[in-house]
């Protein structure tokens, strides 16, 4: 093989391999379960499942994934959220709900860590509602109402944590957890255990807190008694 030949051969071929490594790769189809999001949630979601602070929470956060297992985003989805923009959506229920879930799930960085049955001392609603007021209040809205209570004059950040949608289908454990944790790339820090300057509660606290949230709307079982 001639001198010549072999330098146009590597000629050719290092311009191959810069091509190839400066390529752009096509992106990923999306997976079934993400198709199926897009089509049905992201025009609140937003196609990432980070949400959109005062339409929709961000439900593709890990630290949400960590306290929500896959029972409780079927039933929210199934059931909606009364007095918010989640409407109940049953049309969805078998195979297109478990791959929504399924993706939403892949962004999870850990097991599920709330413990629905744990037990907790009862709160005092009374101190919960003062605990509340400075605590809460700001982004959640005076009876924890959300987006949904927002005006002009007052936008909140935060969501509904006071409707009876959320605060009856969650346990202690679930709001403790959240509270001990925040929501990375949310408004929502963590209150128990805070960094030095930032606002804080104890576990007392925040179980005084529940307990106003709780006695603001009876269960649906207590209602229709």
């Amino acid at each position: 093989m001639s001198q010549s030949f072999r330098r146009l051969a590597a000629t050719l071929l290092a311009s191959f391999v810069s091509a190839a490594c400066f390529a752009e790769e096509a992106p990923a189809a999306p997976s079934p379960g993400q198709t199926q999001f897009i089509m049905n949630c992201s025009a609140c979601h937003q196609a990432t499942g980070l949400g959109l602070i005062g339409m929709a929470p961000s439900i593709r956060n890990p630290d949400f994934l960590s306290l929500a297992d896959d029972a409780f985003i079927k039933e929210t989805v199934l059931k909606g959220r009364a007095g918010t923009l989640m409407v109940p959506r049953p049309d969805l229920e078998g195979e297109n709900l478990d791959m929504i879930v399924a993706w939403l799930r892949e962004a999870a960085t850990g097991p599920v860590t709330v413990d629905k049955t744990k037990e907790y001392p009862a709160g005092d609603a009374a101190k919960g509602a003062e605990l509340f007021k400075t605590n809460c209040a700001s982004c959640h809205g005076a009876t924890g109402g959300g987006y949904m209570a927002s005006t002009p004059e007052l936008p909140l950040q935060g969501t509904g944590i006071g409707l009876p949608g959320f605060i009856h289908s969650v346990s202690d454990d679930y709001i403790i957890q959240t509270l001990k944790t925040g929501r990375t790339g949310t408004p929502m820090k963590k209150f128990i255990g805070a960094a030095e300057g930032d606002p804080a509660i104890t576990e007392i606290e925040a179980l005084d807190i529940i307990a106003y949230l709780r006695s603001l709307t009876p269960k649906p079982e207590q209602a229709a008694e």
